[in-house]
């Protein structure tokens, strides 16, 4: 792991587990850090309603994530991010190895049976805000903040991308597959180096996907 403007990102290039050697690449010294996989309290596969990422080729403040996630699952019961905080993780499910994980810890208020996460301004990452509800979870990531969205679309594609929100032992999942409006990486295949991920409708899968990554 690396930290790269305040967010941990996995930069394994090999794992040698007979002679214990990991190797990353990276093009900034920052610190690093070795993730021993933990085991996470099980996640509730929930309905994705609609996720929608972008990127540019060299320019990431032009990235975004956004995805809504509606769910009768989802449940503002039983769950404090004031007290636990929350983490959430955006990861290409399919065959990539894209992997960005967001802390979000400080900055949550609540009402009766709502919890709102609100960074306007990007200060403390590139989440700007993050709904939860009885049947609803919602978030916006902007690139355009002192701290850059980790999560690219270098790939010619992304076959689709999994999200997760974690706090303290609950965890909801989606899997956005279903109708996939838009999958096209940055360059190749787009000209003129946009682009973007558009998905629709997933249903519940059995089980939370698989993250090439572990979220701290």
């Amino acid at each position: 792991m690396h930290l790269t403007n305040g967010v941990w990102v996995d930069v394994t290039s090999s794992l040698d587990t007979i002679n214990q050697t990991i190797c990353g690449t990276v093009s900034s010294l920052s610190p690093f850090g070795i993730a021993v996989e933990a085991v996470a309290p099980p996640g509730t596969p929930v309905t994705g309603t609609k996720l929608r990422i972008k990127d540019k080729a060299g320019d990431p403040t032009k990235r975004l994530i956004r995805f809504v996630v509606k769910d009768p699952a989802i449940s503002a019961t039983g769950i404090n991010p004031l007290a636990d905080g929350a983490f959430l993780q955006v990861f290409n499910s399919g065959s990539g190895m894209d992997s960005a994980c967001f802390p979000l810890a400080g900055l949550w208020t609540t009402k009766p049976g709502t919890f709102r996460y609100d960074d306007k301004k990007l200060v403390s990452g590139p989440v700007k805000n993050v709904l939860l509800k009885n049947g609803l979870l919602k978030a916006v990531v902007k690139g355009n903040g002192p701290v850059a969205i980790p999560y690219t679309l270098d790939e010619p594609s992304q076959g689709s991308v999994g999200v997760i929100f974690r706090s303290g032992a609950t965890a909801y999942c989606a899997n956005f597959g279903g109708r996939i409006k838009t999958d096209s990486g940055i360059d190749p295949p787009n000209t003129g180096g946009k682009g973007g991920f558009v998905a629709a409708g997933a249903l519940p899968s059995s089980e939370c996907p698989s993250a090439p990554a572990t979220c701290p």
